[in-house]
């Protein structure tokens, strides 16, 4: 079995001991995402849902 932690740098980097996802391969590939919140990966919080969305 094979592990590896999933990031990006187009999203805000994960607090603490998080990963934004984590993967695990061997006989099946199973792939464990974190929650996400609406911050940009500069750090902004763009105003109303469908900015959020975007």
């Amino acid at each position: 079995m094979k592990t590896r932690i999933v990031g990006t740098d187009t999203a805000p980097r994960a607090v603490g001991g998080y990963a934004q996802a984590f993967e695990v391969t061997g006989a099946q590939r199973i792939l464990f995402v974190s929650g996400q919140i609406p911050k940009t990966a500069d750090g902004d919080l763009p105003d109303g849902f469908r900015a959020q969305c975007l």
